[in-house]
């Protein structure tokens, strides 16, 4: 029979997959964002699943603080496909969104710092100011031109 793991519920699917490509390894905060774990003793027990995985496996931590990702889901029974799906159909039904806030008086919004816009070359081209310094240094000397043509 297959052992039985006993986790807290995932309080949050974003935060679950974010985490899983962004951190190699998770501290106690990373671990209390993914599970509704509120008591310090909750984060150890499932640190402690995850370092008798490790041991299994034969893998030492960077930090003996924290505790490889890849290794953690695996041995809390998360599969990221499975979590990607649900956050896939979650934001379907519109019970999810990207996560935005209101910025001054509620009047434009813009993304947070969790959620970024990836910069395109197409970007590139366009903004001056995040091509390489030739580049700019070049534009700046042809505006200049323009200037003192006018």
């Amino acid at each position: 029979m297959a052992e039985v793991i006993r986790r807290p519920n995932v309080r949050d699917i974003d935060a679950a997959v974010r985490l899983y490509y962004e951190k190699f390894e998770l501290s106690s905060k990373d671990i209390r964002a993914i599970f509704d774990a509120k008591s310090t003793q909750t984060i150890s027990k499932l640190k402690n699943i995850v370092r008798e995985e490790m041991t299994k496996a034969g893998r030492l931590p960077y930090d003996p603080r924290n505790v490889p990702t890849d290794i953690a889901f695996k041995a809390w029974g998360l599969e990221i496909g499975d979590l990607e799906r649900r956050r896939a159909k979650l934001m379907k039904l519109g019970a999810i969104q990207e996560r935005q806030k209101t910025v001054d008086s509620g009047q434009s919004e813009e993304p947070t710092a969790e959620y970024r816009e990836p910069i395109l070359p197409s970007r590139l081209s366009r903004d001056t100011s995040l091509a390489p310094r030739e580049a700019r240094v070049a534009g700046n000397a042809s505006e200049e031109r323009e200037v003192a043509n006018v």
